[in-house]
């Protein structure tokens, strides 16, 4: 094989993984994400979250669907939590339609964000949902628990 095609055949290549790579760039990120817990007393833990995602890529996009992942417990910690009264408000004071689904390990919250985002814009949204759970222990009750996974990148800055 001459140098020549050699060349050819390295550039292709090239090209080729920075094609493949570049379409697994971050797209959109969440520029701000608090979350707000309250412990009540009757065994529920109520999460408030006020989120902001920004389109971060030189086109407009459509988010689709977003999932939350919440953990069902750790090790020594509480198990079986149950996702309930999952609600999700955009700013615009809309209804986000959404889904929860269940597996062994986690609960999944679905939200469908069919909204476009030009560059550099901003979807702002809350997202309100209660865990419930079995109280452990005699003398103390322990909150410990994966709270969820999220399949978009954070903005580092603005994360509290």
């Amino acid at each position: 094989m001459a140098i020549s095609s050699k060349i050819k055949l390295l550039g292709n290549l090239l090209l080729v993984f920075i094609f493949i790579f570049s379409t697994f760039a971050a797209v959109e990120v969440f520029s701000e994400y608090k979350t707000t817990l309250t412990i009540n007393n009757d065994n529920t833990v109520l999460l408030n979250k006020t989120l902001k995602l920004k389109n971060v890529y030189d086109v407009g996009i459509v988010p689709g669907q977003i999932e939350f992942k919440v953990g069902r417990g750790i090790d020594g910690s509480i198990d079986n939590l149950e996702v309930k009264d999952v609600v999700a408000i955009d700013r615009f004071g809309n209804v986000i339609k959404s889904q929860l689904r269940n597996t062994n390990d986690y609960s999944i919250i679905i939200l469908d964000v069919y909204y476009p985002l030009l560059p550099g814009f901003e979807y702002e949204f809350n997202l309100v949902y209660t865990l419930a759970y079995k109280p452990g222990g005699i003398f103390f009750k322990v909150y410990r628990f994966l709270l969820e996974k999220v399949l978009f990148l954070l903005k580092k800055e603005n994360l509290m």
